[in-house]
């Protein structure tokens, strides 16, 4: 190193009289930008192509307290009178202003054509600052509301929420941003004609490479009309749960293989098990091993469709080792394409009746034996 301006120093941390006289690569240290690992002496590539040359971009200068700068960075060869060459001279540019103002350029254009989309979208859109605080409502939300944009900005859009809403919704939003996790929520949003129509809102928070929050985004999807039908399906789900917990009879659904998928308490406590120990087991393991080949002829023949269901009287095998009788009912539930999805099993404990039936068939047997007896003796017996 023969020499260094006032610039040159500053930017390398090196003031000339301690940078003259070392060598160039320990003054200017030239690393990529990305992996941080040293590139070619600048000047040594002048040197060995004789003309000038320019660095590749992605170049920093790592500078004598530590700082990484980017840069430009070209050279050209120093000739003396007899055409030779002399030296070499460098010139670098610090580049941070230019890199921060194209960056900003280009998130200025990445956040037009975000808003561009955000308009054509049919939801209200919205974005946030890290704290929380709204800074951009779509036109979807002024033509909703018949507010301005600027009336809803930071936490003024709570007050376009039903007052029952609000404090709840605000308090959900609270432990989003403090948790860092995403948004998900419904609530009702004054129409500008006075009406409130549902909302299903989600926020999603956007993350640098470090895992720091840098933006909230978020979408309000209209599910007014939606409401009554979900109102609908939920009370079928709680009286179709209702009577599935509450029936006197076993009630399951068993894949295709004859896992049970779900069943009662009513089954459980037939078969002797709890509920968890059941879902571990398949139907197959629970029948009595003389029983299994006649339902799975009974299932197969369901599940190629040769009949729509069937009746069954079959032996369990309880937890306990003892043996009941079932009745069963099965039927098959398809899927939209119809095709199998699930079995539907209905199992009604009818031990009592199946003894009950084997006395009364005793007793008759028995009966009929005496009768047999009886006649049989008075045909041989010759009265006086």
């Amino acid at each position: 190193m023969t020499f260094l301006n006032p610039a040159a120093e500053a930017l390398t941390g090196w003031p000339a009289a301690d940078a003259v006289g070392r060598p160039l690569s320990v003054v200017f240290r030239i690393i990529n930008e990305q992996t941080r690992k040293p590139v070619e002496d600048p000047a040594a590539a002048v040197l060995r192509s004789g003309a000038a040359i320019g660095l590749p971009g992605q170049t920093a200068l790592w500078a004598r307290g530590g700082d990484v700068l980017p840069i430009d960075d070209s050279g050209a060869p120093i000739i003396d009178d007899r055409g030779a060459v002399a030296g070499v001279v460098l010139v670098f540019r610090d580049v941070t202003e230019r890199r921060r103002a194209e960056e900003a350029e280009a998130f200025r254009r990445s956040e037009q054509r975000w808003r561009s989309l955000t308009e054509a979208l049919p939801q209200l859109v919205w974005s946030a600052t890290p704290n929380g605080s709204c800074d951009y409502f779509s036109t979807q939300w002024t033509e909703h509301t018949g507010l301005a944009e600027a009336d809803l900005l930071g936490w003024r859009w709570l007050e376009t929420l039903h007052p029952e809403d609000r404090e709840p919704t605000r308090r959900l939003w609270l432990e989003s941003i403090a948790g860092y996790h995403p948004y998900d929520v419904e609530y009702r949003v004054r129409h500008r004609d006075g009406e409130h129509r549902w909302f299903k809102t989600r926020g999603t928070p956007i993350r640098d490479d470090g895992g720091a929050v840098l933006k909230w985004f978020g979408t309000c999807t209209d599910i007014t009309d939606l409401r009554p039908a979900e109102k609908a399906l939920r009370e079928s789900e709680e009286r179709f749960r209702g009577t599935f917990e509450s029936a006197a009879v076993g009630i399951a659904h068993t894949d295709l293989d004859g896992r049970w998928l779900r069943l009662n308490q009513t089954l459980a406590a037939i078969l002797g098990y709890t509920v968890e120990e059941t879902l571990q087991r398949r139907w197959q393991d629970l029948t009595h091993p003389e029983d299994v080949p006649a339902s799975l002829e009974e299932f197969t023949a369901l599940l190629r469709g040769e009949r729509p269901s069937y009746l069954q009287e079959k032996r369990y095998i309880r937890k306990d080792g003892s043996v009941i009788w079932g009745q069963l009912a099965v039927s098959l539930q398809r899927d939209a394409a119809g095709k199998p999805a699930y079995a539907i099993v209905v199992i009604q404990d009818v031990s009592e009746r199946k003894q009950l039936d084997s006395e009364l068939r005793h007793a008759k047997e028995t009966a009929e034996a005496a009768k047999r007896a009886k006649d049989e003796f008075l045909a041989n017996v010759s009265l006086p």
